[in-house]
């Protein structure tokens, strides 16, 4: 299982997610950035071994389809319109 979001990943999000909310919302706590980085670390590892998925260099998940196998939804019916 491949982890390319560990510990000093997930402490250097919380911290730079906690200084960029804490101006806004008093309430904030260090532990919730804590919480909020962990549970996106989880989706980015998951996201890793899911050979369906990709990550971009800003951490956003990308789902590859296979569209190989849809047929066309034309008004006209399957090879009935140009676009088909």
């Amino acid at each position: 299982m491949a982890t390319k979001y560990d510990t000093n990943w997930i402490m250097s999000t919380a911290q730079r997610m906690y200084e960029a909310t804490l101006r806004y919302n008093s309430r904030f706590t260090i532990e919730k950035a804590i919480d909020r980085a962990t549970e996106r670390a989880k989706e980015l590892n998951e996201a890793l071994n899911n050979p369906a998925c990709t990550i971009d260099e800003h951490d956003n998940i990308i789902e590859l389809y296979d569209f190989s196998n849809i047929q066309s939804l034309s008004v006209y019916g399957s090879g009935m319109y140009c676009g088909d």
